[in-house]
């Protein structure tokens, strides 16, 4: 008895129609399927520069992010109202004052440009007592791929937990690079601390479950003063982290980095395989689509999932509950197909949109298609 694999074809709009084949599949077509809707996020390399074409913003008074509108975001950046983002457009330098402030929780502040991926930096003045990027009892806010320079305090937490800082480099700051006053819970991990206040990198003050580190392959942070034999940091095993803890005060890095860290958006897309297991469930209508998600080579990705791939067709039904998850995807490499079931009874033609989500090397998380 024949065994009809179902295959779709379609055109750039993703719409198109079953053809019965006999124990074929093909893999889809970046945006030309109509059974998935193909996501590709081109990742983005590099240590966080400036860039002079991009211009800089000059002020003299504090930038004051918050949400639902998002405060001063639009003099600086471009402001995402779904996802309470403020996202850079601009280097900023800020003269005699604070430079941005986080002024609600759940705000995340991304200093790479969302044209060209330039990291951005906010730039001070080396006025004492100024900080770069300022929470006070701030909750669940993120920032990244932030470069901060020559403020007193590069970043600066008081009474605030549960936020998470990656990507982002503390340079040159004249008192210390992050300053962390009476917060707790908060996570730092994959920055770049470089020559601030004469290695006087990180300050933990009256705070708990501060976190420096997560397990590998995120690690901890990048020190200036702590990433070669000669400063106390060996790497044995070649595994991108030092042998021995970072010693700040208030507390440590207990995977500390041997290179500065980049944060790497991975390259995803998809390709797919629709059949019917046997004669018995194309009767019931069970049709079987196996997802296998592709990264390109160039960044590794981390805890990839499939969030949804619901049916856009009426009476074509997802019956297999989400998110599913396809692990971790190296560099250049696939996952394993990922077994999804539609209850078509009708056999008719459907399209589907799957939507997907991975971290980088610094723990960030990204959706595809954005």
């Amino acid at each position: 008895m024949k065994i009809a694999s179902t295959i779709l074809s379609g055109t750039e709009s993703c719409r198109g129609q079953f053809q019965s084949v006999a124990h074929r599949s093909r893999p889809a077509k970046f945006f030309s399927i109509a059974l998935l809707f193909t996501f590709v996020i081109a990742g983005l390399l590099g240590i966080p520069v400036t860039t002079a074409a991009a211009g800089v913003i000059t002020s003299t008074t504090t930038f004051h992010i918050s949400a639902p509108g998002g405060g001063d975001c639009a003099a600086i950046g471009v402001w995402d109202t779904n996802k309470n983002r403020c996202t850079l457009n601009s280097d900023v330098t800020v003269s005699g004052a604070d430079g941005i402030r986080i002024e609600s929780s759940g705000v995340t502040l991304d200093g790479k440009d969302l044209v060209d991926g330039t990291i951005h930096t906010l730039k001070g003045s080396l006025t004492s007592g100024t900080n770069g990027v300022y929470l006070s009892g701030i909750t669940g806010a993120t920032i990244q791929n932030l470069k901060v320079e020559q403020f007193g305090f590069g970043f600066r937490l008081y009474s605030s937990s549960g936020n998470r800082l990656s990507g982002n480099t503390a340079y040159s700051n004249a008192l210390t690079g992050i300053y962390l006053d009476s917060s707790y819970n908060n996570t730092i991990c994959r920055n770049n601390f470089i020559d601030n206040a004469n290695w006087l990198q990180a300050y933990d003050y009256l705070g708990s479950g501060n976190v420096f580190s997560l397990a590998a392959p995120i690690g901890g942070n990048y020190w200036s003063n702590f990433h070669t034999p000669l400063q106390g940091c060996s790497d044995n095993d070649n595994d991108g982290f030092c042998d021995a803890p970072y010693f700040f005060t208030g507390g440590q890095d207990d995977l500390p980095l041997t290179q500065p860290a980049v944060c790497d958006k991975p390259a995803l897309s998809i390709s797919y395989s629709a059949y019917w297991p046997s004669y018995a469930e194309y009767v019931i209508g069970n049709l079987t689509v196996l997802y296998v998600i592709h990264n390109s080579p160039g960044n590794d990705a981390f805890n990839v999932q499939i969030l949804d791939a619901p049916a856009s067709t009426p009476g074509v039904t997802l019956t297999t509950t989400v998110p599913v998850s396809v692990g971790d995807i190296n560099t250049g490499s696939s996952s394993g197909p990922a077994e999804f079931i539609y209850y078509d009874p009708d056999h008719i033609p459907f399209t589907t949109q799957p939507t997907a989500s991975a971290q980088d090397t610094c723990g960030n998380i990204y959706t595809y298609p954005p």
